[in-house]
């Protein structure tokens, strides 16, 4: 990215590591956000950074949390035996395949297993 600026360049090589993102849509970001104003990208990067600092992965479901364990997970009133598996969920296939070889695509409904 020799002939862009070498903040521009950093971001195009950025946003190229994310899924899905190649180097004409990293450029066409780049410059979209360019053009917006200078609140709505620090916006952006507020949010970016926090998704660092604010958010964890909670040890018993593996779902993104602010606290470990999750709000979820920590309530006295549910039932830790009942175990709702997701087939996919972007970024967490986990407890798909670690907890439950009953799988029930979206479309047939839930499944429901019980943990003794």
């Amino acid at each position: 990215m020799e002939y862009y600026p070498e903040a521009v360049g950093r971001l195009i090589e950025a946003l190229q590591q994310l899924p899905g993102i190649g180097p004409r849509t990293a450029q066409r970001l780049t410059f979209y956000l360019l053009s917006r104003p200078g609140a709505e990208t620090q916006a952006l990067a507020d949010a970016l950074s926090a998704l660092r600092t604010e958010v964890v992965r909670c040890a018993v479901c593996f779902n993104v949390a602010d606290v470990d364990p999750c709000r979820l997970c920590q309530n006295p009133s549910r039932d830790s035996r009942l175990l709702l598996v997701v087939e996919e969920r972007p970024g967490s296939t986990e407890a798909a395949t670690t907890c439950s070889k009953a799988r029930s695509p979206p479309w047939k409904g839930l499944v429901q297993t019980t943990f003794a």
